[in-house]
């Protein structure tokens, strides 16, 4: 607590003297030690009926500044405050959610467009919310990325397809078709993490499922040493790769020349454009083939997509018009049933 005119000018000041002094490098041992410091300020002049109001403020200002890194300050305001709360309230409806059984597992069918049959199925994690409706991990998870929940929640959808895989290992029907997991929540995108969890699935998954890891573009375009260990991992272990939202970034090319991709999944904005994408969409496919490289559309909501999909020879499809994501006994029933065909779009 500073005794000094409510001064945003003079505080900065003595915040980063503060920092500067930190900066400083200092022995242990005789080994020079270098430390940073992210700093947290709250004013007076936001009117705080006591101390421990204020003190609550610049622990939400120090949060934000060790989130956005860089051993740096940053000072309270109300859109933090507000922001935080709203953060706290995400935070309990997620537990209270996990806890009542609200969120589950859905598996969305993605068929061979050459026969109707389905080749695999995505693990989704939907959350049955009970004013909202259905929740698919897109529509909350970026809600969710300040707070503690991304890794139980994975450890709650890694524990809910493990046991999934299980029950359907000895039902015929599912001897050919493999088993999508996309990774979701920035902060899990390191190679450890991504590690841990595949270690969990190929312990758990029956030996007639081949598993696919989808990972977002921007994670493999990282060249680091353990990005590229993890990938050598799970090319022994024959886990497929899965390059999501393929086109939307300028390394896209780079990426698919230096990772062992399997399969490319194309952003559906590349589709919607239709005749205007075409192009692009042709040679990426011919591409893609000629490197032995499989390719999904994605999020296929129209016949007319379905049609640019099938028109440039693209190999697998999934969204809402050929099924939306199934609980597990429908879609223990829809493999009963296969192929799985999609009379309307016919190629034009």
């Amino acid at each position: 607590m500073l005794e000094q005119p409510n001064d945003l000018k003079v505080t900065s000041k003595l915040v980063r003297q503060i920092q500067e002094q930190v900066l400083m490098p200092f022995m242990i041992d005789e080994v020079e030690i270098y430390a940073t410091v992210s700093i947290g300020v709250a004013l007076s002049a936001s009117g705080y009926a006591n101390g421990d109001h204020a003190l609550r403020d610049a622990a939400t200002a120090l949060s934000r500044a060790q989130l956005l890194g860089g051993a740096r300050y940053e000072v309270f305001d109300l859109h933090q405050h507000a922001k935080a709360t709203a953060q706290a309230g995400i935070e309990k409806e997620i537990r209270d959610a996990m806890g009542s059984r609200e969120m589950a597992v859905y598996w969305q069918p993605v068929i061979a467009l050459a026969s109707g049959n389905v080749a695999g199925l995505e693990a989704r994690l939907a959350w049955r919310h009970p004013r909202r409706g259905m929740l698919f991990a897109e529509q909350f998870i970026p809600n969710a990325e300040d707070t503690q929940l991304i890794l139980p929640l994975w450890e709650y959808m890694l524990s809910e397809v493990c046991k999934q895989m299980s029950a359907w290992q000895s039902l015929p029907g599912f001897e050919h078709v493999g088993i999508n997991v996309e990774i979701f929540g920035r902060s899990l995108f390191d190679a450890d993490s991504i590690l841990r969890f595949c270690e969990r699935l190929l312990s758990s998954k029956p030996r007639s499922f081949s598993l696919a890891l989808g990972i977002p573009e921007d994670v493999l375009a990282q060249k680091t040493e353990s990005i590229d260990q993890m990938l050598a991992w799970l090319q022994t272990r024959k886990v497929r790769l899965i390059l999501d939202s393929f086109g939307v970034s300028t390394g896209s090319l780079s990426t698919l020349r230096r990772a062992p991709i399997d399969m490319i999944r194309i952003h559906p904005s590349l589709i919607e454009e239709g005749d205007y994408g075409g192009p692009f969409i042709g040679a990426v496919v011919t591409l893609a083939h000629n490197l032995g490289i499989s390719v999904i559309a994605d999020r296929i909501g129209t016949d007319r997509a379905l049609s640019i999909a099938r028109r440039h020879s693209i190999d697998y499809a999934q969204g809402d018009l050929i099924s939306a994501p199934l609980d597990a006994i429908a879609v223990t029933s829809l493999l009963r049933r296969q192929p799985l065909l999609v009379e309307k779009a016919a190629i034009q």
